[in-house]
């Protein structure tokens, strides 16, 4: 119950919150007003990922076939032992320029290992879904969608 009331007072502060830390790995994100919200806990073979050192980046392809960086943060940064990604939307007003994901993209998740000093693609088949009432399930999980503001709960 405790974990639940946490994810709900947590949405409520992070709708236009801020990361405190910021990414050292992981830069460029292109901040705008759309934005999803994922939280969870992350672990490389089983073991927890360092709050204030590994890194989370979420990244979408181009039109180019590029990858651009829509989110990052530093894990244990909002919630420790969790990472709190903001996911950024592509800016309407500017139609020629994809600066962020837009309904559909496929999410390629990758951790920053800071002890190792390496950057690790997460497939998604890795990453599972925990339900709890306060948060919403998107339909297709590897892919964004736009609902008005939002939460998606993965751990991997």
């Amino acid at each position: 119950m405790y974990q639940i009331a946490l994810y709900f007072l947590i949405v409520f502060i992070t709708l236009g919150a801020s990361s405190k830390a910021d990414t050292r790995h992981f830069n460029g994100v292109n901040y705008t007003y759309l934005s999803a919200i994922y939280i969870g806990i992350a672990k490389i073979d089983g073991v927890k990922l360092i709050d204030n050192e590994d890194e989370i980046g979420v990244f979408v392809n181009d039109t180019k076939g590029k990858l651009i960086l829509a989110g990052a943060c530093v894990v244990g940064d909002v919630v420790p032992s969790e990472y709190l990604v903001h996911i950024y939307g592509d800016a309407i007003e500017t139609h020629d320029i994809k600066e962020g994901a837009v309904v559909g993209d496929e999410l390629i998740f990758k951790i920053w290992d800071k002890s190792e000093q390496k950057e690790i693609e997460v497939p998604f088949l890795s990453m599972r879904y925990d339900y709890y009432w306060t948060l919403t399930r998107p339909e297709n999980s590897s892919c964004l969608e736009v609902n008005g503001y939002f939460v998606w709960l993965f751990k991997f």
